[in-house]
C-alpha cells in the first residue's frame, strides 16, 4: 500500500509543482528554482527507495473514474529503468538550465512546462492502461512543443511547427492503432492486450500505425525530419531532454507495441532491424557533415537511437535467446541519456560564452580550458564506444547479439548488418573526432584565457556527476546486470547472461573502428569537407543541397494530395448543386404548382381538392376522427413553411407552393456561390500548406480509409 502511494507521488507532486511554481515564479524566481529542484530531488529518492521493492515484485495501482477509464499505473523492471534514467537526467538538466537561461525572457513559462514535461514523461512510463499512456504521452508532445518554440524567434517557430505536426501526425496514428488494437483485444490493459486473433495482415496494418507514431519521436528514419531544426532552435537544457529522455518515450512505446501486442510479429521486427540500421547509418553520415555543433549532436542522437531500435528488432527476432539484446539495448537506453546530456551541457557552455555555434566560428575555444576539455572528451569516446566507458560497454553488447542472430539465422541479411555496423559505428568516432579536435585542440587566440568566468558550477556540477557515471558504469557494468536480467524475463528472455565485454574478439572489433573512424576523419573530413579560404581552413556541409526529406518529398506529394482532394470536393460540391435543384423541381412536380400568375389565372386546384377530401373525411367520420387530423396537417406544413397558417389544410395549397418556390431558390444561390462549407474552407487555405495542416488532413484521411480496410478485414475474416 506504502509502495503505491509513492508511485501516485511521483505524479501528482510533480504535477502540483509545475502550477505552483508558475503563480510563485511571478513574484520570486529563486523561491520557484528552489521548489523544482526539490521536487526533482524527492521524485528520484522515490525510485531509488522503489528498486528494492520492484525487484521483488511488480507494483499496480488502479485509481478509477479518472481518465475516463481509470488510471492504471504499474512500476515493473523494465519501466524501472526508464522512470530512472528520467529521475535522474531532469535534475541535472533543471541545474544547467538555472545558468543557461539566465538572459532569457519568458524564464517562468519555461519552468512550469518543463515541469508539466516532466509529469506527463513520468505518466506515460508509468502508465499499464494504452488509453493513459496515449493521453501521457500526447500531453508530453504538447508541452514540450512550448519548450521547443521558447525563444519565439521565426526558426524557433518553424522547427516548432514541424515538430507539432510531426508530434499531431504520430498521435492521430497511435490513437487509431489503439483503437483498432482494442476491437480485437477487448482489453486496454498493456499486459492483456493480444491480437492473435487477428489476421496476420491485420496485425501489420495496426502495428504499423502504432509503431509509425512512436517511431516519430524515436527519430526513426525517414520519420526524423523534425529532429534536427528541433533540437538546434530548442534552448539547450530543453535540447537534452529532447534527446536524453522524450525520444525513448518513443522507444518504449515501439516495445510495448511490439511485444504485448504483437508478439514479436516477424514483418514488423525485420522492418525496425533494417530502419535501425539506416538510421545508424544516415544520422551519422549526417552528423560528419554538420558545421553547427547542435546540429552534430542531434544527427548523432538519431544515430544512436539506431542502436537501441536495432536491438529492439535483435530482442524480438531472437525470442528466448534474446538475453544479450535486451542487456545491451536496455544499457544503451541508460547510456545515451547520461553521455547526450554531457555532450549537450559541453555545447551549452559554448553557446553562453560566445552565442554561436559553427565550428568555423568557435574553433580553438576550448584549447586552454582544461577540465572542461577533459569532461567532454569523456563524452566524446563513450559515444564513440571506447574499452572501458558505458557506450563500449552496451554497443558490444547489441553487436554480440547481432552476430548470435547471424549464427542462429544464416544468410547474408545478419552478415550484411554486421559490416555496416561496423561502419556505422567508425561513423560515429568519426565526427566526435571532427568536434573535438576544432574546438579544443585547434589553435585559435582569439579565445586564449577568455570567457572563464562564465563556466560555473552549474555548468560542472553536472557535468562531473555524468562523467563519473560514464567511467563507473564502464569499468563496472555488472553493478546493472541484476535489473536488465528482470527486463529480460519480462520480455521473455533468458535473465542469465554472462557478457564478456574485454574478450579478444570484442577488443579487436573495438580496435578496427576506431582505426576506421580516424581514416574516415583524415580523408573525407579533413579532406573533402575543409576548404582554405583566405589562408584559414573552415568546414563547408554539401549535404545542404542534398535531397531534403520533408521540403523536397513530404510537402510537395502531400500538396499534390491536397490538390486532388480539392478537385473531389469540387465535384461533391457541384453534386450537391444538382442534387438541391432536383429535390426543387421534384416538390413542384409533385405539387403540381406552378407560379403565382399561374395560380391566379387558373384557380387554386389543389385547395379544391384539398376542400373535397375533408368533406369527405368529414362524412364518413362524422368529424371524429378528421378534425384532429386537420390541426396535425396544419401544424406540419406551418413548420415546414416556418410560418403560422391562417386557414386550414385545404386552404393551403399556396403555402406548399412557396416551399417549392424557396427551395428551388436556395438551390439557384448554391449555384450562383458555386461552393460549399467545405470547399471554401478548402479555398481559404489557399494551397499554403503548412506542416500542421497537412499532417491533419493527410492522416485524418488516412484515419477513414485505415478504419474501412480493418473492417473489411475482419469481416472477410469472419466469414
Amino acid at each position: 500500500m506504502a509502495n503505491s502511494f509513492w508511485i501516485l507521488m511521483m505524479l501528482v507532486i510533480p504535477g502540483a509543482a509545475s502550477l505552483i511554481g508558475a503563480i510563485q515564479g511571478n513574484k520570486n524566481e529563486g523561491l520557484r528554482n528552489a521548489l523544482h529542484l526539490s521536487v526533482y530531488a524527492f521524485v528520484f529518492g522515490i525510485v531509488v527507495l522503489l528498486y528494492e521493492p520492484v525487484s521483488q515484485g511488480d507494483i499496480v495501482v488502479f485509481v478509477p473514474n479518472l481518465m475516463g477509464t481509470g488510471l492504471m499505473l504499474k512500476l515493473d523492471m523494465l519501466r524501472y529503468i526508464f522512470v530512472w534514467l528520467t529521475a535522474f537526467i531532469w535534475p541535472l538538466a533543471m541545474i544547467f538550465s538555472t545558468q543557461y537561461l539566465i538572459r532569457h525572457k519568458n524564464r517562468n513559462r519555461y519552468y512550469a512546462l518543463f515541469m508539466l514535461t516532466y509529469f506527463s514523461t513520468m505518466g506515460m512510463f508509468l502508465s499499464e492502461n494504452i488509453l493513459n499512456l496515449f493521453t501521457f504521452f500526447e500531453l508530453m508532445s504538447i508541452s514540450s512543443y512550448f519548450l521547443v518554440i521558447h525563444d519565439e524567434d521565426e526558426y524557433a517557430h518553424r522547427a516548432g511547427a514541424s515538430y507539432l505536426a510531426m508530434a499531431i501526425a504520430g498521435g492521430l496514428m497511435v490513437l487509431l492503432g489503439i483503437l483498432l488494437a482494442y476491437n480485437f483485444a477487448g482489453t486496454l490493459i498493456i499486459s492483456e492486450m493480444d491480437l492473435k486473433e487477428a489476421s496476420q495482415v491485420t496485425r501489420i496494418a495496426i502495428g504499423s500505425l502504432i509503431l509509425i507514431g512512436f517511431g516519430i519521436k524515436a527519430s526513426l528514419f525517414p520519420l526524423h525530419v523534425w529532429l534536427p531544426k528541433a533540437y538546434t532552435a530548442a534552448p539547450m537544457p530543453a535540447t537534452i531532454i529532447l534527446s536524453a529522455v522524450l525520444a525513448k518515450t518513443g522507444v518504449f512505446g515501439i516495445i510495448v507495441t511490439l511485444h504485448y501486442l504483437l508478439d514479436g510479429e516477424p514483418v514488423i521486427s525485420y522492418a525496425i532491424l533494417i530502419l535501425g540500421m539506416l538510421t545508424i547509418l544516415v544520422g551519422g553520415g549526417l552528423a560528419m557533415y554538420q558545421r553547427n555543433v547542435k546540429r552534430i549532436l542531434a544527427y548523432s542522437s538519431m544515430s544512436q537511437m539506431g542502436y537501441i531500435l536495432l536491438g529492439i528488432a535483435l530482442i524480438e527476432i531472437l525470442g528466448s535467446h534474446g538475453g544479450l539484446a535486451v542487456y545491451g539495448t536496455l544499457f544503451h537506453i541508460v547510456n545515451h541519456g547520461i553521455i547526450k546530456t554531457l555532450l549537450f551541457i559541453g555545447a551549452g557552455v559554448i553557446y553562453i560564452a560566445l552565442h554561436e555555434l559553427s565550428i568555423n566560428v568557435i574553433y580553438g575555444f576550448g584549447r586552454l580550458k582544461h577540465f572542461l576539455k577533459a569532461l567532454f572528451l569523456f563524452g566524446a569516446l563513450a559515444v564513440a564506444g571506447m574499452p572501458g566507458l558505458n557506450g563500449y560497454a552496451s554497443k558490444t553488447m547489441i553487436h554480440e547479439a547481432l552476430l548470435e542472430a547471424a549464427h542462429e539465422f544464416p544468410g547474408p541479411l545478419f552478415s550484411i548488418l554486421d559490416i555496416l555496423f561496423y561502419f556505422g559505428s567508425a561513423m560515429t568516432v568519426a565526427y566526435m573526432l571532427k568536434f573535438f579536435v576544432a574546438v579544443f585542440i585547434e589553435k585559435n587566440e582569439e579565445y586564449y584565457g577568455q570567457h572563464r568566468h562564465l563556466i560555473k558550477w552549474p555548468v560542472l556540477l553536472p557535468m562531473s556527476i555524468l562523467s563519473g557515471a560514464i567511467a563507473i558504469l564502464g569499468m563496472r557494468p555488472e553493478w546493472v546486470y541484476a535489473p536488465l536480467s528482470q527486463a529480460a524475463e519480462i520480455l521473455g528472455a533468458s535473465g542469465e547472461v554472462h557478457p564478456h565485454l574485454f574478450a579478444t574478439e570484442a577488443l579487436r572489433a573495438s580496435g578496427v573502428i576506431f582505426v576506421l573512424g580516424f581514416v574516415m576523419y583524415a580523408t573525407f573530413i579533413r579532406i573533402y569537407l575543409r576548404r582554405q579560404v583566405d589562408g584559414h581552413a573552415v568546414y563547408v556541409n554539401p549535404s545542404n543541397t542534398f535531397i531534403r526529406i520533408e521540403e523536397d518529398l513530404m510537402i510537395p506529394v502531400f500538396t499534390a494530395i491536397f490538390k486532388g482532394m480539392t478537385v473531389f470536393f469540387r465535384f461533391f460540391d457541384q453534386w450537391l448543386i444538382r442534387l438541391g435543384e432536383f429535390i426543387g423541381d421534384s416538390l413542384h412536380r409533385l405539387a403540381d404548382v406552378k407560379p403565382k400568375k399561374w395560380i391566379e389565372a387558373n384557380g387554386n386546384n389543389l385547395s379544391d381538392a384539398g376542400t373535397h377530401l375533408i368533406e369527405s373525411l368529414e362524412s364518413a367520420s362524422s368529424g371524429k376522427f378528421a378534425q384532429p387530423l386537420i390541426e396535425k396537417g396544419d401544424a406540419a406544413l406551418g413548420k415546414l413553411t416556418g410560418e403560422k397558417l391562417s386557414e386550414p389544410l385545404h386552404r393551403s395549397g399556396e403555402a406548399i407552393a412557396h416551399l417549392a418556390d424557396e427551395s428551388l431558390r436556395k438551390g439557384h444561390k448554391l449555384k450562383d456561390e458555386g461552393e460549399t462549407t467545405v470547399r471554401k474552407a478548402v479555398y481559404r487555405a489557399n494551397f499554403n500548406i503548412s506542416t500542421v495542416t497537412y499532417s491533419i488532413f493527410l492522416f485524418g484521411a488516412i484515419l477513414v480509409l485505415s478504419f474501412i480496410f480493418i473492417f473489411l478485414n475482419s469481416t472477410l475474416v469472419k466469414y
